[in-house]
């Protein structure tokens, strides 16, 4: 499989992520051959469009749905978690754009080797008096797809922790796409490569979870550089057309030599809000803070709950934010994705009231050292009032409080440089991490057929044969 890069590509851990993953992962160089800041940023169709930020008092209130980089291409009868990038980024009070990423292709690698054994150093096996040249196909070893009951057993033996690869978020976002949850592993002799992803049907195709994914490797030498034809084996067992990736903006991985199969793009960043500075509050943008503090003089409530049994309260709030912002029905989510969500994600729920009233509401998840936003929602009578904003710190002081080094909070609307975006790194202003996309073709032919076209369109909506919404 021949490597497709573009110029554009990042490579390594962004300067934010902890030393401890960066040792452990080898999903991508070491923090020393790195860029000091990480691209994270997801993928593809986009919902909204952001106006600038207003100065001062006039900041609106905020809550972005962070199932990031899923929302990168949309399903043929459901939209796809892979093509929209920052998920929904939902940013209230503005109209809605959908925008496109470009993706990009994969070439498939087999090995011909001329001479008679599958060895063929060149040498003729062929019987005497033949007079024929056979040709062996090398065909390299595929992946191998880990039994759902030893899914997060495998993860936690080879000390990957991020939500993002778990069966329970996994499966979570299976649900969306009409898609099966899969966990594939390569192992070498010192270490193994992991890749959760989504096998769509109808056609099949692979995009990684509603939020960021991507090969990441694991031990003391884990098989990176076999990755991508052992990959590519697999797609074709699979009968997979293409797959859309999303790379996992903290661990780095869209460097790594794990996704040379991918042609690979970066986008304008996310935002990781480093938790271990003395001051939270003193540390972000003045107008943030100001805001903040306006939530709090006005003696609004914060309850935090680890766990949450259920999530229909935050469901409701979250969906006036969706209708106040005219999204696709697809960020509509059924109740089966809240109870995933509750059943087999690691959860905290962040609630501002007035007076039992729920004004603003967010979900972080994840396990140390990482905290993700996942989701967040706010109430009409919320905006203006800094209650969102209050939301996402308290989040921030709870997780640096259970050992968190890092906030995720995203990045703008479909991986731009937008009001999102500056919203987001208002809270953490040198917390900007780069994040890219990859795409591959693992059957041209039947691409084309799907598409009717004469080639592919790596600059338009990818894959060309699903719907976008």
């Amino acid at each position: 499989m021949a490597e497709l890069v573009d110029s554009d590509v990042l490579i390594g851990f962004p300067a934010q992520v902890t030393p401890t993953i960066r040792t452990r992962l080898t999903g991508c160089a070491s923090a020393t051959q790195q860029a000091p800041h990480r691209a994270h940023h997801l993928v593809g169709e986009l919902l909204l469009a952001a106006g600038p930020v207003p100065p001062d008092d006039a900041v609106p209130d905020v809550v972005v749905e962070q199932a990031e980089g899923y929302l990168v291409e949309r399903g043929l009868k459901r939209a796809d978690l892979g093509q929209h990038v920052d998920a929904v980024a939902i940013l209230f009070d503005h109209p809605l754009d959908p925008a496109r990423l470009a993706l990009d292709a994969l070439e498939a690698r087999e090995q011909l080797r001329l001479g008679g054994g599958v060895g063929g150093h060149g040498r003729d096996d062929t019987p005497e008096g033949l007079g024929a040249t056979s040709i062996a196909v090398v065909t390299p070893a595929a992946c191998v797809e880990v039994e759902p009951e030893r899914w997060d057993e495998a993860l936690r033996a080879a000390a990957i922790t991020d939500v993002y690869y778990s069966r329970g978020f996994v499966g979570a976002s299976a649900a969306l796409v009409d898609a099966d949850p899969l966990l594939l592993r390569l192992d070498g002799e010192a270490g193994t490569v992991f890749f959760a992803c989504l096998l769509r049907r109808e056609p099949f195709d692979v995009v990684t979870p509603y939020g960021y994914g991507g090969p990441v490797g694991a031990g003391e030498r884990p098989p990176l550089a076999e990755f991508p034809a052992a990959y590519e084996t697999w797609c074709k067992r699979r009968g997979a057309t293409t797959s859309f990736a999303v790379f996992h903006p903290l661990l780095g991985n869209a460097g790594s030599p794990a996704a040379a199969g991918f042609r690979r793009r970066s986008l304008a960043g996310t935002v990781a809000w480093s938790l271990t500075g003395p001051d939270l509050l003193a540390a972000m943008h003045r107008h943030h803070r100001r805001l903040i503090r306006r939530a709090q003089n006005a003696g609004y409530e914060v309850a935090i709950e680890p766990a949450p049994a259920a999530l229909d309260e935050f469901a409701g709030v979250y969906e006036q934010s969706m209708q106040r912002a005219r999204a696709s029905p697809f960020y509509f989510f059924p109740q089966g994705y809240w109870d995933a969500l509750v059943d087999g994600v690691r959860l905290v729920r962040v609630d501002v009231r007035a007076q039992g009233r729920l004004l603003a509401s967010v979900l972080g998840m994840g396990s140390p050292p990482w905290l993700h936003y996942h989701l967040g929602g706010a109430a009409d009578a919320a905006r203006g009032t800094g209650a969102s904003h209050l939301a996402l710190y308290r989040l921030a002081c709870w997780g640096r409080e259970q050992g968190f080094e890092t906030l995720h909070l995203g990045g703008g609307v479909g991986g731009r440089e937008d009001s999102l975006l500056e919203f987001k790194l208002r809270f953490a202003p040198q917390g900007r991490v780069p994040v890219s996309i990859g795409k591959a073709v693992h059957d041209l032919p039947a691409y084309l057929r799907l598409t009717g076209g004469a080639a592919v369109d790596w600059d338009g909506f990818f894959p060309g044969y699903r719907e976008p919404y």
